[in-house]
């Protein structure tokens, strides 16, 4: 695992762990049970993490699609 800073002050990790991606792919293929399986406070790190990485908060919500 190694860390690298990329542009906006952010931090990035690599990790190199074939039980996480494991993880993550159960994760994905049921997303919104994984969500509703989530307490309040997780739902709300979920969600301003999501954002963080795909969106932008103005006047409004903007979420980029690629």
């Amino acid at each position: 695992m190694f860390f690298y800073s990329v542009p906006d002050n952010k931090k990035r990790v690599v990790v190199y762990s074939k039980s996480l991606f494991q993880k993550f792919e159960r994760m994905m293929e049921n997303l919104m049970k994984f969500f509703e399986s989530l307490d309040e406070e997780s739902k709300k790190e979920f969600i301003t993490g999501f954002l963080d990485a795909e969106g932008t908060v103005t006047d409004r919500v903007v979420i980029m699609a690629t």
